[in-house]
């Protein structure tokens, strides 16, 4: 999201918890007293929440399509009667014995009850409370601003992701990571007492902790569900390792001229992988590229004379190409493709379902985008109309099943559409002249998505796993922060450019961590897509490496994709799985399968390296010039040394106001490596709360005047 649609969400939030405060839970036994039959009881809650999602749904989409204060306004009314109505129907819903219910009716109460990400509490002043401090770390987050060495300004964080996605300057980079976990690190306390009501609220409706809440989401045990996400780590790590050491030898040789070396066995720093948290390695695609010199795909050209509605005619060719409704004419009467002039409007890709109407083709579905005219927009147009397509097929369920069949589904099912885009289907649609066979652009096309989808996996995994054992409080407060980097060790094999210890809490400077929102779907939709491809690409009756196939035009496998989408949330997760793939179990076998060809070149590339890693650095006298593990914070000139004193004094003065040390970090490194030229990493740390007067923003750390000279 775009800091602006960011910023506001903060306020919705604010707001919307002050008024949902106000809420008077019934308590359980006047609840008991006052029961409806179940069946009223679901027909209601149907009823109901199908008018205000989409009250909720048209109102955001008119807000986001035009942002004015007056449009603001009656989104956050209608999101406070929604967010009213989901926590009273919750808390009543738990209070039914289902044990001699229908299917239906179980499963109905179950999706009340447990499709929560945050659960509510039967006190009312505590869930003011919790949706407060949820409110204050999101805006911390979102209101967050720091330096640039590279361009001398203050940015927000879309600026900070420029600046990792392109600059090759490993200080420079260092400086900007450490900027921004340092500065988010002021939550820790707002996320303990999130975890602790967060808590609370999760057994009052029959759950020991919300980890055991999100895990009961998937129609299994949560013993059950640890299981499986172990299961098919284990089957993928192989491949993430393998990875990993290829980009590492690479990486070495770009950051070796700069005096940083990343010696075979070590983990990677983690601030040098195009990206912010590490999870998405595709911004560094020009330093790990198989064979630049090889041609490859490019259609911008050609798609610079489409139109945008001629783009989304495009993607709605393909699903009409597999059997499926040409889109409803409200689509194309509501939708926004293009950004506006006269008007500011959010940019950021969205589906949105707001009315299935009385007939299919009256159905109220829109799509937002401010479209570039580029083949990752077109791909993007693909996904959106993957979820818009869902909508579709599950309209004529009942609202409480008119969802996917897991939270992992719905990113699939889009991102499933998207592998379907190759140069066959490009040069079909009239894109592309002629096809290249080159098996080298081949390689370079599978490293750029490997970078992607293989690289974000064990991030996937690791952000909830962390969390739920917070919320078990596996792990005690006061290790959270190096529980949190032994598991980016242990899954990722990356470590922080400084030593990080129990002082700072880095895990917030992650957004769905300071939201509270569960993050193991995303996990679940990097595997799902390609075990719905390869079931998709054998349906239709493809031969070849599975990452050629498209299913374009191919009916029989649009009939079995209807099928599982129209199942909605009607039936189990492993029953849709079963209705497209004949399989009830998730499989990383095709994911593996899809890469192989690469996984081929990279093993011959790998042959004479030492892959893996360990937690502790390499000797510097086992590897020339040493091992950098942080920028050295030693000021070997009297002129550094007073602008330390400067830096302190304002870091004091931001303790005071913190009112928790933080100190700086000390490097990693071994006297013979110390490097005396290395800067110590300064900026802005804007570490305050939306109610924090305006004396005491301008109170905060701010880069010196003489900023760039020291540079």
């Amino acid at each position: 999201l775009c800091w602006v649609e960011m910023k506001l969400a903060v306020v919705l939030l604010v707001v919307a918890c002050l008024t949902l405060g106000s809420l008077a839970l019934r308590s359980e036994s006047e609840s008991q007293q006052k029961l409806q039959p179940i069946d009223d009881f679901l027909d209601d809650v149907n009823e109901q929440l199908e008018q205000l999602m989409s009250d909720n749904a048209r109102l955001w989409f008119q807000w986001t399509s035009n942002i004015t204060d007056a449009n603001a306004q009656v989104a956050i009314d209608s999101d406070l009667a929604l967010g009213q109505f989901k926590v009273q129907a919750c808390l009543n819903a738990s209070l039914y014995d289902t044990s001699h219910a229908t299917f239906d009716q179980q499963r109905m109460i179950e999706l009340i009850v447990d499709r929560n990400d945050i659960p509510p509490l039967k006190d009312g002043t505590k869930q003011r409370e919790l949706s407060q401090t949820i409110a204050d770390m999101t805006g911390v987050y979102s209101t967050n601003q720091i330096f640039d060495p590279t361009t001398n300004t203050t940015v927000y964080l879309a600026g900070a992701e420029t600046m990792m996605a392109t600059s090759r300057d490993y200080v420079a980079l260092a400086q900007v990571w450490y900027q921004w976990y340092t500065s988010m690190g002021i939550v820790e306390p707002d996320f303990a007492n999130m975890v602790d009501l967060s808590n609370e609220g999760a057994r009052d409706i029959g759950f020991s902790d919300t980890g055991e809440m999100w895990k009961s989401q998937f129609d299994m045990s949560p013993e059950e569900f640890e299981f499986v996400i172990d299961d098919l780590w284990d089957d993928l790590k192989g491949m993430y390792e393998a990875l990993h050491c290829h980009v590492r030898s690479v990486l070495n040789e770009t950051y070796s001229k700069q005096g940083y070396e990343i010696p075979e066995g070590a983990p990677i720093p983690a601030h040098i992988l195009g990206n912010m948290w590490a999870q998405d390695w595709s911004n560094i695609y020009d330093m790990v590229v198989p064979y630049p010199n090889s041609p490859t795909i490019n259609v911008d050209d050609k798609l610079a004379g489409w139109s945008s509605r001629q783009m989304v005619e495009t993607g709605e060719n393909f699903f009409v190409s597999l059997g499926m409704d040409n889109l409803p004419h409200k689509f194309w009467e509501n939708s926004q493709f293009d950004k506006p002039e006269d008007r500011d409007v959010v940019c950021h890709a969205e589906a949105v379902d707001v009315a299935r109407g009385v007939s299919q083709s009256d159905e109220d579905v829109r799509l937002l985008m401010c479209i570039e005219k580029n083949l990752n927009d077109l791909i993007t147009i693909h996904h959106e109309l993957g979820h818009i397509y869902y909508f579709m097929q599950y309209r004529d369920l009942d609202q409480l099943y008119r969802d996917s069949a897991n939270n992992g589904f719905h990113e699939a099912i889009g991102d499933t559409i998207a592998l379907s885009i190759t140069p066959e289907y490009l040069k079909t649609i009239g894109l592309l002249d002629k096809v290249s066979n080159d098996q080298k652009s081949q390689l370079n096309a599978l490293m750029r998505k490997a970078l992607e989808k293989i690289a974000f996996l064990p991030f996937g995994i690791l952000i909830d796993k962390w969390r739920w054992n917070v919320f078990s409080d596996d792990y005690k407060e006061k290790n959270w922060n190096t529980a949190w980097w032994d598991l980016r060790l242990d899954y990722q094999g990356i470590q922080p450019p400084y030593e990080r210890n129990d002082s700072y809490f880095d895990p917030a400077g992650k957004f769905h961590i300071v939201q509270d929102v569960p993050y193991i779907r995303y996990f679940l939709a990097a595997v799902l897509q390609f075990q719905f491809h390869k079931a998709l690409c054998d349906i239709s009756g493809h031969t070849g490496p599975l990452y050629n196939c498209s299913i374009y035009g191919n009916k029989e496998a649009g009939a079995r994709l209807k099928e599982m989408l129209q199942m909605g949330a009607s039936r189990p997760w492993q029953d849709a799985l079963f209705a497209l793939t004949g399989s009830r179990e998730m499989s990383a076998a095709p994911m593996i399968e899809y890469f192989q060809p690469l996984m081929d070149w990279i093993e011959t590339q790998n042959k004479d390296r030492r892959c893996g890693w360990t937690e502790v650095p390499v000797d510097p006298e086992d590897e020339p010039g040493g091992y950098q593990w942080g920028l050295a914070v030693g000021l070997g000139a009297m002129g550094l040394i007073a602008f330390g004193a400067l830096l302190g004094l304002a870091v004091y003065q931001l303790v005071s106001f913190l009112k928790r040390r933080r100190p700086f970090d000390k490097v990693v490194a071994d006297d013979d490596s110390f490097d005396h030229n290395a800067e110590v990493p300064v900026g802005v740390i804007r570490t305050y709360k939306l109610d924090t007067i305006e004396s005491e923003r301008n109170s905060a750390q701010t880069i010196p005047d003489d900023y760039e000279d020291v540079l």
